[in-house]
């Protein structure tokens, strides 16, 4: 497992380097710290600074490697995301006003579209890693079997999932007869809809772990639905499926969901 934390020396570092060393702690890695500088005269005060940083992680008796890299960020970290086969990314973030907010959601956005692994987005101080919000968006394969394909380790003793789906009218499947719009996760499962076996499906995949395991459908605006539920239900982690290409509306979803969320998101 080789997981890479991309960090600037201010808060947002500070709690990027907070998340993975928790991550690295349930995984066994050794993680690698990454700052981007804009000019090589800046590198030696940015290598020590990192340094600080990867000397404050517990992650075991071998200190964290270090890199730093000159030039533009998301080409610098995409670039070091790429080169060194990662397993996960870890980035920094958390919710800023409205014209700082701008600049550093499209820097977010941009790691996003070309990271070529799964993406932490690192926004609250973390508290512990027991409680998933699992947003599952339809996609084969579902977005828990990605998750328990790529970070299965993340699922441990005291770990609760909940699988969420919401029903908009906006992305509704045609071949529906509308029953589905209204209908609660037991009666989506009962009527043999697409969505009930999704989740049926979701929930044999967790049936040998002794974990609890929890459905919920909620109908309305998908990034409203999905922050509403995060904020009330008190998770640590929002996990949610990744979208490129020409799906151009799923991936504006995925960017309001990462920029609205009150918490950290892992992107699959």
């Amino acid at each position: 497992m080789r997981i890479l934390i991309a960090v600037n020396t201010g808060k947002q570092g500070a709690t990027a380097v907070a998340w993975g060393n928790l991550l690295a702690q349930f995984t066994g890695a050794t993680p690698t710290l990454l700052t981007v500088v804009k000019q090589k005269s800046m590198r030696r005060q940015a290598g020590t600074d990192l340094e600080k940083m990867a000397e404050m992680m517990t992650t075991g008796p071998v200190v964290p490697p270090i890199k730093v890299a000159v030039g533009r960020i998301v080409d610098e970290i995409v670039y070091e995301a790429n080169n060194g086969q990662y397993d996960l990314l870890v980035v920094g973030t958390r919710p800023f006003p409205s014209l700082i907010k701008r600049f550093s959601g499209q820097v977010t956005e941009r790691v996003l579209q070309q990271a070529p692994c799964p993406i932490f987005i690192a926004k609250n101080n973390p508290e512990g890693l027991h409680r998933f919000l699992i947003c599952e968006g339809g996609r084969e394969p579902s977005l828990l079997k990605r998750f328990i394909t790529k970070l299965p380790m993340l699922i441990q003793d005291g770990t609760e999932i909940k699988i969420l789906h919401v029903m908009s009218q906006i992305l509704a499947n045609p071949a529906g007869t509308g029953w589905e719009l209204q209908a609660d996760a037991q009666a989506l499962i009962e009527g043999k809809a697409p969505e009930g076996e999704l989740l049926q499906e979701d929930v044999k995949l967790l049936a040998v772990a002794p974990i609890p395991v929890f459905t919920e459908i909620r109908h309305g605006l998908v990034v409203d639905e999905i922050v509403a539920e995060a904020g009330n239900g008190r998770y640590d982690l929002i996990v949610i499926g990744r979208h490129q290409g020409n799906g151009w509306w799923l991936a504006d979803l995925m960017n309001q969901i990462v920029a609205q969320a009150d918490r950290s998101v892992l992107v699959i």
